[in-house]
């Protein structure tokens, strides 16, 4: 396989997570699955888009809450309009600052790769 090959095959990524007194509070998949529920007006409808259970993203959205102490979701129930979710100015914030952040490290990651997987050791 040549230098281009290589390149073109393998990639790096890196896992950005936030976390608080080494638990998870936030990283990827949170991140993805509140963007769906912002975009959907729907927790329930963004858990069955990831194929996540409804109570399993209810959980993951309560224990990020509770952990960064402040609310990611204003949701309402029923009614005649139908129940909703959305995103409060908090969790649109880290929503943007985290994607913003992890954009920017794959970057760096891309980078690095470069420099350390070049062509002087694949020859």
């Amino acid at each position: 396989m040549d230098t281009q090959e290589w390149k073109k095959a393998y990639t790096l990524d890196a896992r950005i997570r936030l976390r608080k007194e080494g638990r998870v509070v936030y990283g990827s998949g949170i991140a993805r699955l509140l963007d769906l529920t912002d975009q959907l007006k729907s927790l329930h409808g963004a858990a069955r888009q990831m194929d996540m259970p409804y109570r399993k993203a209810l959980f993951i959205v309560k224990r990020a809450e509770e952990e960064l102490g402040r609310p990611l979701l204003e949701r309402s129930i029923g009614g005649a309009g139908g129940g909703g979710s959305r995103l409060t100015p908090f969790g649109i914030w880290l929503s943007r600052n985290f994607q913003a952040m992890e954009a920017e490290v794959n970057q760096y990651v891309a980078q690095l790769k470069d420099k350390y997987f070049n062509e002087e050791g694949l020859s």
